[in-house]
C-alpha cells in the first residue's frame, strides 16, 4: 500500500495548520492573560515582546537541525512569534503617545511606521547582501543571527 500523489501536500499543509494555528491560539491565550498590561506598563510589555521575538525566530531556525520536531519547534515558535508581534501592536499607540506635542497621535503613528519599514528595507538589503556571502548551513546561520540580533 502506497502513498497516493496527494498524501504528501495534504500532510505538509496539516502541519502548517497544526503549526500556525497553535501560534494563533496562543496569542489569544496570552492577549487575555497579560491584556491589562498593555496600557499600564507598555514599556516593559514592548521589552519582552523583543525578547520573545528573538527567541521564536532562534527556535525557528532550529527546526532544520530536528526535522521529526518539526510541529512541535514550529508550533513553540509560532506562539512566541504572536505573542511578540501583539504585544508589540498593542503598546505601540501607548509608547507613541508619549512622543506627542499635541493631538498628533496619527502624525506620529504615521512616522513611526514609516521609519519600522525603511529599517525592514534595510535589513533586508543587508541579509541578502551578507546572506550572499556565507555558506548556507543551519550552523552559520545561527552564528551570525546571535550577534545581529543582540544590536
Amino acid at each position: 500500500m502506497g502513498l497516493n500523489s496527494g498524501a504528501l501536500p495534504l500532510s505538509a499543509a496539516i502541519n502548517w495548520v497544526i503549526k500556525d494555528g497553535f501560534g494563533q491560539f496562543g496569542g489569544v491565550i496570552y492577549a487575555t492573560m497579560v491584556g491589562q498590561k498593555f496600557d499600564s506598563d507598555p514599556k516593559h510589555q514592548r521589552f519582552w515582546s523583543s525578547v520573545w521575538l528573538q527567541t521564536a525566530t532562534w527556535l525557528e531556525m532550529l527546526t532544520p537541525l530536528f526535522p521529526h520536531l518539526f510541529v512541535v519547534i514550529g508550533s513553540v515558535a509560532n506562539v512566541g512569534k504572536n505573542i511578540a508581534w501583539l504585544a508589540m501592536s498593542a503598546t505601540r499607540a501607548s509608547i507613541n503617545k508619549t512622543f506627542c506635542r499635541k493631538e498628533n497621535l496619527g502624525d506620529v503613528t504615521a512616522k513611526s511606521g514609516s521609519q519600522s519599514t525603511a529599517a525592514g528595507l534595510i535589513g533586508t538589503a543587508l541579509g541578502i547582501v551578507v546572506g550572499g556571502t556565507m555558506d548556507v548551513s543551519v550552523y552559520t546561520l545561527i552564528l551570525g543571527f546571535v550577534p545581529i540580533s543582540l544590536a
